[in-house]
C-alpha cells in the first residue's frame, strides 16, 4: 500500500508536464525520463533458484529490477524483480506493462510535442509534432522503439557524436537515482539477508516508496526552472 500511494506513474496531462520540464529546458521535448536496470544482492536466494539468480557483478545472486526517473530523481515506475542472471534476463526481458503502453499510445496520446526534422529533398528545417513521452535509456536496450531513445552506438557526424553525448549526460538521472537509494537504504548495497525472491520484491519496492516519500518531506521535488 505505501508504494502504490508513493511511487504513482503520471495519469494526467498536467503531470507529465510536471515531469517534463526540465527535459524541455534541456531541448528534448516530449522526453518525460530516463531509465535503466540495477542489481540488488540477495544472501538467502532458494538453492533452486540459485543458478538463474548468479551473476558475476556481486559475489551473490542477485535480483534485477527496471526503473524510471524523472530529473529530480522522483521513482515514476518500477518492475518487480527478475532474476539477475546477465544471459537470461537483460534490459529487454523487463520492459513492464508502463512501457508497453507508451509504445502502442495506451498512454499520454493527449501530449503533444515539436520536434525540428531537416527535409532531405529541400534541406529545409521544419517542426514536426508528435504525440505521447519517451524516456531516455542506454544502448542495453537494442528494442527498435520511439517511446525509448538510447545514444548513437557509432555516430558518424559530429551533430550525432554531441546528441548522443548529450542523451548520455542526461541519463545519468536515474543512475543518481539508484546511488541515492543505496546509500540511503544500506541494505539495497550490502545484501538483502531475508530468504526468499518475495521478501526481496517487497524490501525494493519499500526502498522505493519511502524514497519518493523523502523527496516530499524534504521538498526536493519541486520543480525548477533555468533562472534558478
Amino acid at each position: 500500500h505505501l508504494y502504490e500511494r508513493s511511487v504513482v506513474t503520471p495519469a494526467t496531462k498536467e503531470d507529465v508536464e510536471e515531469n517534463s520540464k526540465e527535459y524541455e529546458i534541456a531541448g528534448l521535448p516530449g522526453c518525460m525520463g530516463s531509465q535503466d536496470a540495477t542489481h540488488i544482492g540477495m544472501y538467502r536466494c532458494q538453492y533452486r533458484l540459485w543458478q538463474y539468480h548468479n551473476l558475476f557483478k556481486l559475489p551473490m545472486p542477485t535480483r534485477t529490477y527496471n526503473l524510471a526517473a524523472s530529473h529530480r530523481h522522483r521513482i515514476l515506475s518500477s518492475t518487480r524483480g527478475h532474476p539477475g542472471s546477465q544471459v537470461e534476463w537483460q534490459d529487454n526481458c523487463t520492459i513492464w506493462s508502463f512501457i508497453k503502453y507508451l509504445r502502442d499510445g495506451k498512454k499520454y496520446s493527449d501530449i503533444e510535442f515539436e520536434l525540428l526534422q531537416r527535409d532531405p529533398v529541400t534541406d529545409n528545417i521544419k517542426a514536426v509534432c508528435y504525440t505521447g513521452v519517451w524516456l531516455i535509456v542506454d544502448n542495453g536496450y537494442y528494442l527498435s522503439w520511439s517511446t525509448l531513445v538510447p545514444p548513437i552506438t557509432n555516430p558518424s557526424t559530429w551533430q550525432e557524436f554531441c546528441f548522443s553525448k548529450w542523451i548520455e549526460s542526461i541519463r545519468k538521472d536515474v543512475e543518481c537515482t539508484f546511488g541515492i537509494l543505496k546509500c540511503r537504504f544500506a541494505v539495497l548495497k550490502r545484501g538483502i539477508t531475508l530468504h526468499g525472491i518475495e521478501a526481496t520484491d517487497k524490501i525494493w519496492l519499500t526502498c522505493c516508496a519511502l524514497h519518493n516519500f523523502l523527496l516530499e518531506e524534504d521538498g526536493l521535488e519541486m520543480n525548477w526552472n533555468s533562472t534558478d
